[in-house]
């Protein structure tokens, strides 16, 4: 069975969270990317909109706080429930599907 790039992604992801349990290191750094253009968009709002529309410009950066905190509460949500689908989850078919995860041997 072919796996789409996506969906081998996600498959090494859950592969390491099995091997190494489920660190906030590992989310963060797989959000750089997405906070970095939140935070860019929430310094242009509060360089560009603040000094004339106080209002919509703290609106703006209200949205972005609640995107990374939406964020931390799904890795919070996903911790929780992780030893439940790291026991059910068919690892053998995992390592068939992308190969076994790589180690540092």
């Amino acid at each position: 069975m072919n796996v789409d790039d996506q969906t081998h992604r996600v498959l090494r992801a859950y592969q390491k969270r099995h091997l190494l349990g489920m660190r906030f290191t590992d989310f963060a750094l797989l959000m750089v990317r997405p906070w970095t253009v939140l935070g860019l968009i929430m310094l242009a709002a509060f360089a560009v909109v603040v000094p004339r529309l106080p209002e919509a410009g703290y609106f703006a950066i209200g949205i972005g706080v609640g995107g990374v905190l939406r964020d931390i509460g799904y890795f919070r949500r996903s911790k929780r429930i992780w030893s439940v689908v790291d026991a059910i989850t068919d690892w053998q078919k995992v390592d068939e599907l992308v190969g076994p995860y790589p180690t540092a041997e």
